[in-house]
Protein backbone atom coordinates (compact mmCIF):
# COMPACT_ATOMS: atom_id res chain seq x y z
CA UNK A 1 0.00 0.00 0.00
CA UNK A 2 1.52 3.15 -0.96
CA UNK A 3 1.78 6.54 1.03
CA UNK A 4 -1.48 8.11 -1.05
CA UNK A 5 -3.41 5.07 0.36
CA UNK A 6 -3.31 5.45 3.90
CA UNK A 7 -5.43 6.81 6.03
CA UNK A 8 -5.59 9.93 7.74
CA UNK A 9 -3.34 10.14 11.15
CA UNK A 10 -5.49 12.32 14.13
CA UNK A 11 -3.21 14.34 16.16
CA UNK A 12 -4.69 14.05 20.20
CA UNK A 13 -3.90 17.10 22.50
CA UNK A 14 -1.39 16.93 25.47
CA UNK A 15 -2.47 14.54 28.86
CA UNK A 16 -4.53 16.62 31.17
CA UNK A 17 -3.03 18.62 34.34
CA UNK A 18 -4.46 16.51 36.87
CA UNK A 19 -3.34 13.24 35.26
CA UNK A 20 -0.48 11.76 37.31
CA UNK A 21 2.92 11.38 35.24
CA UNK A 22 5.78 9.26 36.33
CA UNK A 23 9.09 11.58 37.03
CA UNK A 24 11.00 9.61 34.30
CA UNK A 25 8.57 11.12 31.74
CA UNK A 26 7.95 14.17 33.48
CA UNK A 27 11.91 15.03 33.28
CA UNK A 28 11.76 14.96 29.50
CA UNK A 29 8.61 16.72 29.48
CA UNK A 30 10.51 19.53 31.40
CA UNK A 31 14.08 19.50 30.37
CA UNK A 32 13.51 18.42 26.82
CA UNK A 33 14.07 21.99 25.66
CA UNK A 34 17.76 21.27 26.25
CA UNK A 35 18.25 18.64 24.26
CA UNK A 36 18.79 20.07 20.98
CA UNK A 37 21.96 21.41 21.89
CA UNK A 38 22.63 18.59 24.11
CA UNK A 39 22.72 16.82 20.90
CA UNK A 40 25.01 18.70 18.84
CA UNK A 41 27.42 18.56 21.13
CA UNK A 42 27.48 14.59 21.74
CA UNK A 43 27.36 14.40 17.53
CA UNK A 44 30.82 16.11 18.24
CA UNK A 45 32.56 13.60 20.41
CA UNK A 46 30.31 10.15 19.53
CA UNK A 47 30.34 8.49 16.40
CA UNK A 48 27.91 6.37 17.40
CA UNK A 49 25.40 9.11 16.73
CA UNK A 50 26.33 9.65 12.93
CA UNK A 51 26.69 5.75 12.97
CA UNK A 52 22.90 5.38 13.82
CA UNK A 53 21.47 8.10 11.79
CA UNK A 54 23.32 6.51 8.71
CA UNK A 55 21.71 3.04 9.43
CA UNK A 56 18.42 4.48 9.87
CA UNK A 57 18.78 6.54 6.41
CA UNK A 58 20.07 3.77 4.39
CA UNK A 59 17.89 1.31 5.51
CA UNK A 60 14.22 3.50 5.53
CA UNK A 61 15.89 5.00 2.03
CA UNK A 62 15.10 1.91 0.49
CA UNK A 63 12.03 1.32 1.50
CA UNK A 64 10.47 4.57 0.01
CA UNK A 65 7.97 4.94 -0.85
CA UNK A 66 6.73 4.43 2.64
CA UNK A 67 4.39 6.06 5.07
CA UNK A 68 7.11 6.05 8.17
CA UNK A 69 6.56 6.96 12.08
CA UNK A 70 9.03 7.68 14.84
CA UNK A 71 7.96 6.95 18.07
CA UNK A 72 9.96 9.56 20.41
CA UNK A 73 10.90 11.59 17.73
CA UNK A 74 12.13 14.15 20.12
CA UNK A 75 13.97 17.17 18.89
CA UNK A 76 13.54 15.76 15.52
CA UNK A 77 17.39 14.15 15.02
CA UNK A 78 16.16 11.57 12.58
CA UNK A 79 12.92 13.43 11.00
CA UNK A 80 15.12 16.33 9.84
CA UNK A 81 17.18 14.62 7.44
CA UNK A 82 14.24 11.55 6.64
CA UNK A 83 11.87 14.34 5.54
CA UNK A 84 14.12 15.11 2.61
CA UNK A 85 14.66 11.92 1.58
CA UNK A 86 12.06 11.55 -1.93
CA UNK A 87 9.45 9.34 -1.31
CA UNK A 88 9.13 9.33 2.38
CA UNK A 89 6.67 10.70 3.78
CA UNK A 90 7.89 10.70 7.87
CA UNK A 91 5.45 11.61 11.32
CA UNK A 92 6.67 11.50 14.50
CA UNK A 93 5.13 10.84 17.65
CA UNK A 94 6.57 12.44 21.39
CA UNK A 95 5.20 12.94 25.01
CA UNK A 96 7.66 16.02 25.52
CA UNK A 97 5.91 19.34 24.19
CA UNK A 98 9.42 20.81 25.41
CA UNK A 99 11.43 18.76 23.11
CA UNK A 100 9.12 18.66 19.90
CA UNK A 101 9.27 22.46 20.08
CA UNK A 102 13.30 22.14 19.23
CA UNK A 103 12.37 21.16 15.98
CA UNK A 104 11.84 24.56 14.94
CA UNK A 105 15.75 24.63 15.02
CA UNK A 106 15.30 23.15 11.59
CA UNK A 107 11.87 23.04 9.88
CA UNK A 108 8.83 25.59 10.31
CA UNK A 109 5.91 25.45 12.70
CA UNK A 110 3.65 24.45 9.95
CA UNK A 111 5.72 21.43 9.13
CA UNK A 112 5.58 20.48 12.81
CA UNK A 113 1.87 20.56 13.14
CA UNK A 114 1.27 18.61 9.95
CA UNK A 115 4.02 16.22 11.06
CA UNK A 116 4.48 15.76 14.69
CA UNK A 117 1.95 14.57 17.61
CA UNK A 118 2.30 15.30 21.02
CA UNK A 119 0.95 12.68 23.89
CA UNK A 120 0.81 10.83 26.98
CA UNK A 121 3.74 8.68 27.14
CA UNK A 122 1.28 6.11 27.49
CA UNK A 123 -1.97 4.89 26.07
CA UNK A 124 -3.48 5.28 22.64
CA UNK A 125 -1.76 6.75 20.01
CA UNK A 126 -3.57 9.23 17.80
CA UNK A 127 -3.43 7.39 14.61
CA UNK A 128 -6.36 4.93 12.92
CA UNK A 129 -5.04 0.97 13.05
CA UNK A 130 -2.63 0.15 10.29
CA UNK A 131 -1.73 3.51 9.42
CA UNK A 132 2.19 3.41 8.51
CA UNK A 133 4.08 0.68 6.54
CA UNK A 134 7.36 1.17 9.11
CA UNK A 135 7.10 2.71 12.85
CA UNK A 136 10.86 2.78 14.57
CA UNK A 137 12.25 3.77 17.35
CA UNK A 138 16.24 4.75 18.26
CA UNK A 139 17.31 4.67 21.71
CA UNK A 140 13.74 5.49 23.09
CA UNK A 141 12.83 2.66 25.37
CA UNK A 142 15.28 2.72 27.31
CA UNK A 143 13.32 5.25 28.90
CA UNK A 144 10.21 3.22 28.91
CA UNK A 145 9.10 1.99 32.38
CA UNK A 146 8.92 -1.87 32.39
CA UNK A 147 5.38 -1.55 33.27
CA UNK A 148 4.29 0.42 30.32
CA UNK A 149 6.61 -1.60 27.69
CA UNK A 150 3.85 -3.92 26.62
CA UNK A 151 1.26 -1.27 26.50
CA UNK A 152 3.33 0.63 24.43
CA UNK A 153 4.40 -1.96 21.68
CA UNK A 154 1.19 -2.99 21.41
CA UNK A 155 0.38 0.48 20.38
CA UNK A 156 3.08 0.22 17.73
CA UNK A 157 1.73 -3.02 16.33
CA UNK A 158 -1.76 -1.23 15.94
CA UNK A 159 -0.58 1.13 13.74
CA UNK A 160 1.11 -0.41 11.34
CA UNK A 161 0.72 -2.67 8.48
CA UNK A 162 4.29 -3.30 7.50
CA UNK A 163 7.02 -3.97 10.04
CA UNK A 164 8.61 -2.53 13.13
CA UNK A 165 12.30 -1.78 13.66
CA UNK A 166 14.44 -0.68 16.59
CA UNK A 167 17.48 0.95 17.37
CA UNK A 168 18.30 0.35 21.20
CA UNK A 169 20.92 -0.47 23.53
CA UNK A 170 22.92 -3.68 23.23
CA UNK A 171 22.47 -6.32 25.70
CA UNK A 172 25.85 -5.46 27.05
CA UNK A 173 25.25 -1.95 26.83
CA UNK A 174 25.76 -0.78 31.05
CA UNK A 175 22.45 1.12 31.69
CA UNK A 176 22.40 3.86 34.25
CA UNK A 177 19.27 3.68 36.42
CA UNK A 178 19.54 6.80 38.30
CA UNK A 179 19.51 9.06 34.37
CA UNK A 180 16.71 11.16 33.83
CA UNK A 181 14.80 10.20 37.07
CA UNK A 182 15.01 6.56 35.52
CA UNK A 183 16.25 3.98 32.44
CA UNK A 184 15.64 0.57 31.87
CA UNK A 185 17.11 -2.25 30.09
CA UNK A 186 14.14 -4.42 28.73
CA UNK A 187 14.48 -8.26 26.66
CA UNK A 188 12.67 -7.00 23.26
CA UNK A 189 12.41 -10.58 22.34
CA UNK A 190 10.37 -11.71 25.60
CA UNK A 191 8.37 -8.98 25.38
CA UNK A 192 7.10 -8.93 21.78
CA UNK A 193 6.76 -13.05 22.50
CA UNK A 194 4.47 -11.97 25.22
CA UNK A 195 2.55 -10.19 22.71
CA UNK A 196 2.76 -13.10 20.38
CA UNK A 197 4.79 -12.02 17.54
CA UNK A 198 8.57 -12.67 16.74
CA UNK A 199 11.56 -9.75 17.38
CA UNK A 200 14.63 -10.61 15.48
CA UNK A 201 17.83 -9.50 16.09
CA UNK A 202 19.91 -7.74 13.35
CA UNK A 203 23.31 -7.71 13.05
CA UNK A 204 24.85 -4.53 14.56
CA UNK A 205 26.87 -1.85 12.53
CA UNK A 206 28.49 -0.28 16.14
CA UNK A 207 28.95 -2.01 19.43
CA UNK A 208 26.91 0.22 21.77
CA UNK A 209 23.75 -0.70 19.80
CA UNK A 210 21.28 -3.15 18.15
CA UNK A 211 18.84 -3.23 15.69
CA UNK A 212 15.43 -5.25 16.14
CA UNK A 213 13.12 -6.03 13.55
CA UNK A 214 9.24 -7.41 14.02
CA UNK A 215 7.42 -8.30 10.85
CA UNK A 216 3.56 -7.97 10.40
CA UNK A 217 2.79 -7.52 7.11
CA UNK A 218 4.75 -7.08 3.75
CA UNK A 219 8.29 -8.28 4.69
CA UNK A 220 10.88 -5.93 4.48
CA UNK A 221 12.17 -5.16 0.60
CA UNK A 222 15.76 -4.62 2.56
CA UNK A 223 18.58 -5.37 4.78
CA UNK A 224 21.81 -3.97 5.67
CA UNK A 225 25.05 -4.94 4.01
CA UNK A 226 27.26 -7.38 5.72
CA UNK A 227 30.17 -5.56 4.20
CA UNK A 228 28.75 -2.04 4.86
CA UNK A 229 27.90 -3.08 8.68
CA UNK A 230 31.46 -4.35 8.81
CA UNK A 231 32.86 -1.09 7.65
CA UNK A 232 30.33 0.51 9.74
CA UNK A 233 31.95 -1.45 12.74
CA UNK A 234 35.25 -0.57 11.70
CA UNK A 235 35.00 2.83 11.57
CA UNK A 236 33.46 2.36 15.23
CA UNK A 237 36.34 0.71 16.36
CA UNK A 238 39.24 3.07 14.81
CA UNK A 239 37.20 6.15 15.58
CA UNK A 240 35.29 5.42 18.83
CA UNK A 241 38.49 5.45 20.53
CA UNK A 242 39.47 8.34 19.18
CA UNK A 243 36.07 9.75 20.02
CA UNK A 244 36.42 8.65 23.63
CA UNK A 245 39.76 9.97 23.83
CA UNK A 246 38.54 12.78 23.00
CA UNK A 247 35.95 13.74 24.68
CA UNK A 248 37.85 12.61 27.60
CA UNK A 249 40.14 15.74 26.47
CA UNK A 250 36.96 17.45 26.63
CA UNK A 251 36.51 16.66 29.98
CA UNK A 252 39.90 17.54 31.35
CA UNK A 253 39.88 21.00 29.13
CA UNK A 254 36.28 21.87 30.58
CA UNK A 255 37.75 21.19 34.48
CA UNK A 256 40.55 22.81 33.81
CA UNK A 257 38.40 25.70 32.20
CA UNK A 258 36.58 25.35 35.31
CA UNK A 259 39.42 25.51 37.92
CA UNK A 260 41.25 28.79 35.45
CA UNK A 261 37.57 30.63 36.01
CA UNK A 262 37.47 29.43 39.56
CA UNK A 263 41.33 30.94 40.07
CA UNK A 264 40.04 34.11 37.84
CA UNK A 265 37.09 34.77 40.29
CA UNK A 266 39.60 34.12 43.47
CA UNK A 267 42.38 36.53 41.97
CA UNK A 268 39.57 39.27 40.99
CA UNK A 269 38.41 38.48 45.30
CA UNK A 270 41.83 38.97 46.41
CA UNK A 271 42.17 41.95 43.97
CA UNK A 272 39.33 43.37 45.59
CA UNK A 273 40.47 42.68 48.81
CA UNK A 274 43.81 44.10 48.46
CA UNK A 275 42.56 47.06 47.16
CA UNK A 276 40.08 47.73 50.24
CA UNK A 277 43.09 46.55 52.55
CA UNK A 278 44.68 49.45 51.14
CA UNK A 279 41.74 51.81 51.14
CA UNK A 280 41.66 51.16 55.13
CA UNK A 281 45.44 51.51 55.52
CA UNK A 282 45.28 55.06 53.62
CA UNK A 283 42.51 55.85 55.98
CA UNK A 284 43.66 53.95 59.23
CA UNK A 285 45.31 57.72 60.61
CA UNK A 286 41.54 59.61 59.99
CA UNK A 287 40.43 56.17 62.12
CA UNK A 288 42.62 56.81 64.83
CA UNK A 289 42.35 60.70 65.14
CA UNK A 290 38.47 60.13 65.10
CA UNK A 291 39.04 57.28 67.69
CA UNK A 292 41.26 59.37 69.98
CA UNK A 293 39.15 62.40 69.92
CA UNK A 294 35.65 60.26 70.46
CA UNK A 295 37.49 58.23 73.53
CA UNK A 296 38.62 62.24 74.87
CA UNK A 297 35.14 63.17 74.81
CA UNK A 298 33.83 59.83 75.95
CA UNK A 299 36.36 60.15 79.09
CA UNK A 300 35.22 63.78 79.54
CA UNK A 301 31.29 62.50 79.55
CA UNK A 302 32.25 59.69 81.61
CA UNK A 303 34.01 62.26 84.41
CA UNK A 304 30.67 64.12 84.23
CA UNK A 305 28.66 61.37 84.99
CA UNK A 306 31.22 60.26 87.84
CA UNK A 307 30.68 63.68 89.54
CA UNK A 308 27.17 63.73 89.55
CA UNK A 309 27.09 60.29 90.63
CA UNK A 310 29.71 61.10 93.63
CA UNK A 311 27.32 64.35 94.36
CA UNK A 312 24.45 61.88 94.64
CA UNK A 313 26.08 59.82 96.60
CA UNK A 314 26.89 62.16 99.09
CA UNK A 315 23.92 63.96 98.89
CA UNK A 316 22.30 60.47 99.59
CA UNK A 317 24.79 59.93 102.66
CA UNK A 318 24.16 63.10 104.33
CA UNK A 319 20.19 62.60 104.28
CA UNK A 320 20.95 59.16 105.62
CA UNK A 321 23.06 60.52 108.47
CA UNK A 322 20.22 63.25 108.92
CA UNK A 323 17.69 60.64 109.35
CA UNK A 324 19.71 58.54 111.75
CA UNK A 325 20.03 61.40 113.86
CA UNK A 326 16.19 62.24 114.17
CA UNK A 327 16.16 58.30 114.62
CA UNK A 328 18.17 58.63 117.65
CA UNK A 329 16.00 61.68 118.67
CA UNK A 330 12.84 59.77 118.54
CA UNK A 331 13.80 56.62 119.91
CA UNK A 332 15.39 58.72 123.00
CA UNK A 333 11.62 60.50 123.37
CA UNK A 334 10.10 57.29 122.67
CA UNK A 335 12.17 56.02 126.03
CA UNK A 336 11.70 58.61 127.97
CA UNK A 337 7.83 58.30 127.27
CA UNK A 338 7.71 54.53 128.10
CA UNK A 339 9.65 55.35 131.28
CA UNK A 340 7.12 58.25 132.16
CA UNK A 341 4.74 55.55 131.45
CA UNK A 342 6.11 52.67 134.13
CA UNK A 343 6.40 55.37 136.20
CA UNK A 344 2.80 55.95 136.25
CA UNK A 345 1.50 52.31 136.16
CA UNK A 346 3.93 51.67 139.38
CA UNK A 347 1.90 54.77 140.91
CA UNK A 348 -1.80 53.47 139.59
CA UNK A 349 -0.45 49.56 141.04
CA UNK A 350 0.09 51.23 144.66
CA UNK A 351 -3.12 53.08 144.70
CA UNK A 352 -5.06 50.09 143.49
CA UNK A 353 -3.06 48.26 146.65
CA UNK A 354 -4.07 50.97 149.03
CA UNK A 355 -7.30 50.70 147.74
CA UNK A 356 -7.69 46.33 147.74
CA UNK A 357 -6.27 47.15 151.55
CA UNK A 358 -8.54 49.82 152.25
CA UNK A 359 -12.07 47.90 151.00
CA UNK A 360 -10.62 44.78 152.95
CA UNK A 361 -10.79 47.04 156.04
CA UNK A 362 -14.32 48.42 155.28
CA UNK A 363 -15.54 45.12 154.62
CA UNK A 364 -14.09 43.82 157.93
CA UNK A 365 -15.74 46.45 160.03
CA UNK A 366 -18.93 45.55 157.87
CA UNK A 367 -18.57 42.07 158.84
CA UNK A 368 -18.49 42.97 162.69
CA UNK A 369 -21.39 45.36 162.79
CA UNK A 370 -23.79 43.40 161.19
CA UNK A 371 -22.19 40.48 164.17
CA UNK A 372 -23.02 43.07 166.50
CA UNK A 373 -26.51 44.31 165.13
CA UNK A 374 -27.93 40.19 165.03
CA UNK A 375 -26.92 39.92 168.86
CA UNK A 376 -28.58 43.13 169.79
CA UNK A 377 -31.57 41.83 167.94
CA UNK A 378 -31.34 38.51 169.27
CA UNK A 379 -31.72 40.32 173.12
Amino acid sequence: MTPEQTPPQTKTSAPAADQPVAANYRYWQKHGGEWGAEYDQRKRRQIRLHLQEIMIADYLSHHAPAKVLEFGCGVGRHLSYLSKIPDLDVSGYDQSPTMVAQCERWTSRAWIDEHVAVGPPTGRLPYDDDAFDIVFTAEVLIHVRPEDLDGILSELIRVCRGHIFHIENSAHYQVNPNAHDGCWKHDLEAAYARLGHNCELLPAGYESQNPWRVVLGEPPRYEWSPVVLSLYRALDDNLGPLTADYEALQQEAARRADRIEALEVRNAELEAEYQRLSALENELPKIQEAHREELRKSQEEHAEELRKIQEEQLATLRHSQDLEWQRSELQAALDRQINVFHEHMAELDQKRWLERERAGQLLSERDKFIEQATRLLER
